[in-house]
């Protein structure tokens, strides 16, 4: 069943719109992911059959491009504002049905202005939106995609995967143990301890103590390797970040500096960014659990996830506290101007 649903214009989007799609495919499977004319069998009613698979999905994605809002019907009249124009009712029915909606900002296209958009869809300009931009950016902004869909997009069926995989697996185990120590009780008792010792290697005697209980959890490798003195890459989700944040800036400045640090090669690399706020909470854990590798965390951070037109997302390290802050407001010169910390991070292979 399809998780994935992708909404697009072909006039403004289809060819990059493949490229994600590709990359959708070739991450999730051909039949996790949802796109018109790849999906849809022959002779069915297209108006029905998308609805139905609305209702189905775990997510919609909105690509929008350059001309999304403004492609015109035969008419001379912008398709949005037609009421049986296919993307408007796809955009409607995700909405009505309560699907989780992401939309897909093109390079450099803003979000429609909420005053352009039909009432039954303007909900989307609240949505929080990631950016996909051309080569070079491409290929860390699908993996930034792909990531957040990890999170979002059949977790149920991940969960019962790992219910299933533990009662093939453990409960046999404990059987093949229990069955050994029944062989064996006639037997010398030294030996079927050594025997049993054998089966459940690794496994605490006392599984009610918290204490045993973590040091068996805990991973025998730390959950990241240091790089030189201005670097940190975490293995969990092979991100390598400034081990120290470098400015303090508004937003756009902020946007300005990783353009900058890019074109200058920063620290060896032009593939640096600013990280989405999900990877700024998953950063938190690793301060917690391995204090004095980052400096300079005890700040709110931005994000490079903006809200609206006017507003973008910031982390606080040291509490997982998140807000938005706005970065666009001309009747509020003091908001456009705040300032926070700024961390690079890039994508690891």
């Amino acid at each position: 069943m399809e998780k994935i649903f992708i909404s697009y214009r072909r006039q403004d989007s289809q060819d990059t719109v493949g490229r994600i799609y590709d990359h959708l495919v070739k991450r999730f499977g051909s039949r996790a992911v949802f796109k018109d004319v790849d999906s849809i069998p022959p002779g069915a009613d297209f108006h029905e059959l998308i609805k139905k698979k609305i209702r189905e999905v775990d997510v919609m994605l909105i690509i929008i491009g350059s001309d999304w809002l403004n492609v015109k019907n035969t008419d001379g009249k912008r398709c949005i504002d037609d009421l049986n124009d296919f993307v408007r009712i796809e955009i409607e029915a995700a909405l009505k049905n309560k699907i989780l909606v992401l939309p897909i900002l093109l390079g450099n296209t803003k979000m429609p202005d909420i005053k352009e958009l039909p009432i039954t869809i303007e909900a989307i300009v609240h949505k929080n939106a990631i950016r996909i931009r051309p080569d070079p950016d491409f290929r860390p902004d699908i993996k930034r995609l792909s990531r957040w869909l990890n999170k979002n997009v059949g977790s149920d069926a991940r969960r019962a995967w790992f219910i299933a995989l533990i009662f093939v697996t453990i409960f046999p185990l404990y059987f093949f143990a229990l069955d050994l120590f029944v062989i064996n009780k006639t037997d010398d008792k030294e030996k079927s301890i050594d025997v049993i010792d054998i089966v459940v290697k690794g496994l605490p005697e006392d599984r009610g103590d918290p204490d045993v209980r973590g040091s068996v959890e805990q991973s025998s490798e730390p959950p990241y390797v240091e790089l030189g003195e201005q670097t940190v890459t975490i293995f969990e989700n092979k991100l390598m970040w400034e081990k120290a944040r470098m400015k303090d800036l508004d937003w756009l400045e902020a946007r300005d500096w990783v353009e900058e640090a890019n074109r200058k090669n920063y620290l060896g690399y032009k593939d640096w960014r600013l990280p989405s706020r999900y990877e700024l909470l998953d950063l938190r854990k690793i301060v917690i659990s391995n204090p004095g590798i980052f400096s300079d965390v005890n700040k709110w951070h931005w994000s490079n996830d903006n809200e609206n037109l006017l507003e973008a997302w910031v982390v606080n390290l040291k509490d997982a506290k998140q807000e938005t802050f706005f970065f666009n407001n001309t009747q509020n010169p003091e908001a456009k101007s705040k300032v926070h910390a700024v961390r690079l991070v890039r994508d690891r292979e």
